[in-house]
């Protein structure tokens, strides 16, 4: 016996980063409400999707039961959105439907839209007739109501307040627009119109001094989807989500030795480090960490392997000043493409999104090598720092799908001791362990290096000094 699967179709909510979170979009014909609070967002969403129907062919049409028309037009001009240009073009329709009183100490409420028939009374069913009104008028395949709250606000119990959304959503569904439902909700609470609609989408400003601001798919009948809570921004061109980055499977690529550039380094390892693997450099502040990072991506542009670097704690500027020393031109390797420096303060970042940057620079310009200098920053900008060791993960699998090597550097506090291990659990996701640390020898402070883990190798396990000198790292025991 034969099972029947029907495909459902889909329209694009024109959301850079949530389609794909959807199997493509939002379902066709049904009905979505957008939850929120306050600033989160829920306007601009709405209104980012009837413009992506425009520029597919699908006129759309906004009932605003808040705002006034002209304050909406004037607020997404700065989008590049030319919404009066589009309404004289018929295809977007704004309407006023925000219900008023007739006067002042009656418990009645009229819409403030003239009709053959005058002012009606307020109700779902006089809405709905507005709504397929204009809807017939301008053959709209989009809908977005803003914001259904209003009702209530209304002087009705809650069982009339429930039956006119129940009415208003089920008349809805017949038009076989895909429609949006605006809504304002408080955190861990649920409405009446949640459980009615077909899906739900959650939109928060978290009340925390960085303002994220966050959305999560609640549920979307007919569609597998994530539960994550997904970062956003409000940017020029209007809001962008930021997916997780999911570890990507490994692909059976052939593997071949990435020199270091460091002579004694790699004869530690046993010849080099493998191409896609990841490696860690541990070690406290000043001992050698970003200039070895920085000699293994210098060493690869040098032999044609594009390499890209992320930073967090440096400036690029700064950056570029402290490796002159060195006698290596970064800005040089720049302008011929063989190097691409990225920076993200960490009271400002977004990892998912550095995430997804990251992604798409390795499938745009097909780096071989990557530096991350300064993972011991990025719980700063970690909702839930726990996580940390998943986001590493994701990134090692993102290079090594890619055959890019990576070297990962992270801080620790111990300054002068014995070799220890890293204190973000890291080593145990990485392929390599490079530990760097400063110790007392024959009364001098010397710096050494061991490792403790290189996959794959016949590793040399001795603790050897190395020196930091104008053309970089060189290893002095043997």
């Amino acid at each position: 016996m034969h099972c029947l699967v029907v495909t459902m179709e889909r329209v694009a909510s024109g959301i850079p980063g949530l389609d794909e979170l959807m199997e493509g979009g939002f379902p066709k014909g049904r009905i979505t409400l957008l939850s929120g609070t306050p600033g989160s967002g829920k306007t601009t969403l709405g209104m980012q999707f009837l413009v992506e129907g425009i520029k597919l062919g699908e006129n759309g049409l906004l009932v605003t039961l808040a705002e006034f028309p002209e304050d909406i037009i004037l607020n997404m001009s700065k989008f590049g959105w030319n919404l009066e240009k589009l309404m004289k073009e018929n295809k977007i329709k704004i309407i006023n439907a925000a219900p008023v009183s007739v006067e002042e100490g009656r418990d009645e409420y009229i819409l403030p839209i003239f009709t053959p028939v005058g002012r009606p009374k307020f109700s779902a069913t006089m809405l709905l007739e507005i709504i397929k009104k204009y809807v017939e008028q301008i053959d709209a395949k989009r809908v977005v109501i803003d914001s259904i709250t209003y009702f209530e606000l209304l002087p009705k119990s809650e069982m009339k307040i429930r039956q006119s959304i129940h009415e208003l959503i089920a008349g809805l569904a017949n038009l076989k627009c895909t429609t949006l439902l605006i809504g304002e909700s408080k955190i861990g609470e649920y409405t009446h119109e949640e459980y009615l609609a077909h899906g739900v989408l959650e939109l928060q400003l978290s009340p925390n001094a960085r303002d994220v601001r966050k959305m999560r798919i609640v549920k979307m009948r007919g569609t597998k989807h994530p539960l994550d809570v997904l970062p956003f921004k409000i940017t020029n061109n209007g809001i962008k989500v930021f997916p997780k980055l999911r570890a990507e499977p490994t692909k059976d690529l052939p593997r071949k030795r990435v020199k270091s550039g460091i002579e004694g380094l790699d004869r530690m390892l046993g010849g080099g480090f493998w191409s896609g693997y990841s490696a860690v450099v541990t070690g406290p502040t000043g001992v050698g960490k970003t200039v070895l990072g920085l000699q293994f991506i210098v060493t690869g542009a040098m032999n044609n392997e594009p390499g890209l670097i992320v930073i967090f704690e440096e400036t690029p500027n700064k950056l570029l000043k402290n490796v002159s020393g060195f006698g290596w031109n970064l800005e040089e390797l720049e302008k011929k493409g063989l190097l691409k420096i990225l920076y993200s303060s960490p009271t400002d970042l977004c990892i998912e999104e550095l995430a997804l940057k990251i992604k798409e620079i390795a499938e745009a310009t097909g780096i071989k090598r990557v530096l991350i200098d300064g993972l011991t920053g990025l719980p700063l900008a970690l909702q839930d720092p726990d996580k940390l060791k998943d986001y590493i993960h994701s990134l090692c699998m993102l290079f090594e799908s890619h055959n890019i090597t990576s070297i990962f550097t992270i801080d620790t506090p111990q300054i002068i001791g014995p070799i220890g291990t890293t204190d973000v659990g890291a080593s145990i996701i990485v392929d390599a362990v490079i530990l760097l640390r400063f110790a007392e020898i024959e009364s001098k402070i010397k710096r050494v290096m061991a490792i403790p883990k290189m996959k794959g190798s016949n590793y040399d396990t001795e603790v050897r000094e190395f020196e930091i000198t104008p053309k970089g790292i060189i290893v002095t025991s043997s």
